[in-house]
């Protein structure tokens, strides 16, 4: 369920783009890299950007079968990038250059109360905070919104596992040197209750 939130997370944010509805569009749009700041210091992704990625999962109410009523966090990082000053790339300048401000308000206004027909609740917003830069640039701001959704949890075991009997016996077979000795083996049988 998580990669399926991420999934349509990232596909949202990039139909709005394409669709021309921000007045600007990304120009990079994905699930968070996990070598972000390499690239950040590279200047390889191309601004406006946004990236989404699964934050944290938080037990609420355990249930039969293992289940449990979680809260699942989930952040965009929004980067604007502008060569004039620190406050054109927070604020934006003219109309086609937008700024880390409007695109986290954005952001957070598409996202907000989705579900994407996924069995979750609605996506709620948990706050809006900067992102330090890697590249100490003052020309490139980023922020992180963050959101969460409640949904069912239910642990899936690999198939293989469930084939797996109780452990209960332990076979150990020693090889001691040649001395003349043979080989001793035990069989230990645990106490289960």
């Amino acid at each position: 369920m998580i990669g399926e939130i991420e999934n349509a997370m990232v596909k949202s944010l990039d139909a709005a783009s394409k669709a021309g509805v921000l007045g600007y569009a990304y120009r990079d749009c994905e699930s968070l890299p996990a070598d972000i700041d390499e690239r950040l210091i590279k200047k390889v992704p191309r601004y406006p950007a946004a990236w989404v990625t699964f934050a944290s999962l938080r037990t609420l109410q355990q249930m039969k079968g293992g289940s449990a009523k979680v809260e699942a966090s989930f952040a965009v990082i929004v980067a604007a990038e502008n060569l004039r000053n620190e406050r054109a790339t927070r604020q934006g300048g003219s109309e086609s250059e937008v700024g880390s401000y409007q695109m986290f308000q954005d952001a957070a206004g598409l996202l907000a109360g989705q579900t994407f027909g996924l069995p979750i609740e609605g996506l709620e917003l948990g706050g809006v905070t900067p992102v330090t830069s890697p590249t100490g640039s003052e020309r490139l701001s980023l922020f992180k919104v963050a959101l969460t959704t409640r949904f069912v949890f239910s642990p899936t075991m690999p198939a293989h596992v469930a084939e797996l009997a109780d452990f209960e016996t332990f076979f150990v077979a020693w090889d001691l040197p040649p001395h003349g000795d043979t080989d001793a083996t035990s069989l230990i049988t645990l106490e289960t209750t």
